[in-house]
């Protein structure tokens, strides 16, 4: 993932964002230049903002699922508070924080669970933001799902509950690094 420098939009040694004050303050900048004449931003103005942190790849569904876990009062608009609140979660907050943002975003229809075919479609979207796309993908992407839900799916439901999707995280710094868009420990293929 590229990290954010206040100089450049560089990678940086760990492969993780880099966040200090400085640049902070400009993304909290650029959430009033994409408001416009709006209440908040909307989905528009908020993938304008994301396309600033110089993400590798940003696919619109990574887009949309980051909407909708900062868009915490459900309204479809990031007002201030909620737009300054994920990217603290983000950036500076605890794993747990991180951990539970990512679930958030993974529970695509909100109903406590990751399904296999959530857990699927977000593997894919999410391995393109953090590595190159190997030629053996979908072997990869199958291999994981099936050990994650093999391994931490306790109640066998086929799906992770928040309790086992935090599990896995805790468990395993690859899952953990998947499950947290990246934004919590150092990249490691898988």
């Amino acid at each position: 993932m590229n990290g954010l420098n206040s100089n450049t939009n560089s990678l940086d040694s760990s492969n993780q964002p880099v966040m200090n004050d400085e640049t902070m303050q400009n993304l909290c900048a650029k959430f009033y230049e994409f408001v416009k004449d709006k209440p908040a931003l909307d989905r528009e103005g908020f993938q304008e903002v994301m396309k600033t942190l110089d993400l590798k790849v940003l696919h619109p569904l990574i887009v949309e699922r980051l909407f909708k876990a900062f868009d915490k009062n459900g309204n479809n608009w990031v007002e201030y508070d909620e737009y300054v609140f994920g990217l603290n979660v983000l950036f500076w907050g605890s794993f747990d924080e991180k951990v539970r943002f990512g679930f958030s975003v993974y529970d695509f229809n909100d109903d406590g669970l990751v399904s296999r075919e959530e857990l699927t479609t977000m593997l894919y979207e999410v391995y393109e933001l953090l590595f190159d796309k190997p030629a053996d993908l979908d072997r990869l992407i199958t291999t994981f799902v099936d050990l994650a839900i093999k391994h931490y799916d306790t109640d066998k439901d086929d799906a992770l509950n928040f309790v086992e999707f935090e599990f896995a995280a805790n468990t395993d710094q690859r899952i953990a690094n998947f499950f947290t868009l990246g934004f919590a420990t150092d990249s490691t293929e898988m």
